[in-house]
């Protein structure tokens, strides 16, 4: 399929606007994503809780062994794959192409578009894997550079170290930040590569780095903010729930950044 040149100097993505008004649509369309959604959300609610409902067994006696309890935290982020995917082509088709692309209580089959969804997934997280193995190497360095000064790691504060680490995560942040335009696209059935991501956010990578790499991160916070110490199972799954709602927004967000990118190139081209 043949792209159309990238503008030389593309409109800036309004980051803030971008996030309202993700927030806004989630609010103005709480039906019928809830309804869309309810099944993939069900799945994830059920499989999110399945942490914190281990680590209230791993507070009791005679609890089992810490190796089931990895086990079963490790299977549920396996179940929840196909879940999530079914839940952002659904936001991602309810914000670019309408309520009519999208079945009143969701479309839970299984065909190539989800299947193209996945393996932008994998694609994009080896990427991101290319890069994050830099930060093991990175410290590896910096270790025997302050061995090399004389000066004991221990006397290097926490803080600095955190630092360096976050420091050392930017890159890949950036990256998938940039790429990740593939999943809306994807989403509303137009063929699209890698190279194709990278020059639409050409001139918009921090701002795409607000998007999908700080927006989540703050969300994330969600837990610290809410979850008392000893918090009971209601209050967790609570959290759970809040969590599913900030992830349809981060979604919706994403769609509204890659619809005012592509509009700079040429009107979108969607399947059906």
């Amino acid at each position: 399929m043949k792209m159309n040149p990238q503008p030389t100097t593309p409109a800036p993505l309004p980051v803030i606007a971008t996030i309202r008004a993700a927030f806004q649509f989630v609010w103005d369309k709480r039906e019928q994503m809830l309804r869309a959604l309810a099944i993939p959300m069900a799945f994830l609610f059920v499989l999110e809780a399945v942490p914190y409902i281990i680590e209230m067994i791993s507070e009791v006696p005679d609890k089992p062994e810490e190796d089931i309890h990895g086990l079963m935290w490790r299977l549920s982020i396996l179940l929840s794959i196909p879940f999530y995917i079914l839940f952002a082509i659904t936001c991602h088709r309810l914000v670019l192409v309408g309520d009519q692309a999208v079945p009143a209580y969701g479309n839970l089959t299984w065909n190539q578009r989800e299947t193209r969804f996945l393996g932008w997934c994998v694609v994009v997280s080896l990427a991101y894997l290319l890069i994050i193995i830099t930060i093991p190497i990175g410290v590896s360095l910096l270790s025997m550079f302050v061995a090399d000064s004389g000066t004991s790691p221990s006397e290097i504060t926490d803080s600095i170290w955190q630092g360096f680490m976050y420091l050392l995560m930017l890159p890949s942040i950036y990256l998938i930040s940039r790429l990740s335009l593939v999943y809306p696209a994807t989403a509303v059935d137009r063929q699209v590569n890698l190279t194709w991501a990278w020059n639409l956010s050409h001139f918009n990578g921090w701002r795409l780095m607000v998007v999908v790499g700080l927006l989540p991160w703050v969300f994330s916070f969600r837990e610290d903010l809410l979850l008392r110490e000893n918090a009971t199972l209601v209050e967790s799954l609570l959290v759970v729930t809040i969590g599913l709602v900030l992830l349809a927004v981060e979604v919706v967000a994403l769609s509204f950044s890659y619809k005012h990118l592509v509009e700079q190139v040429a009107p979108p081209a969607y399947g059906s």
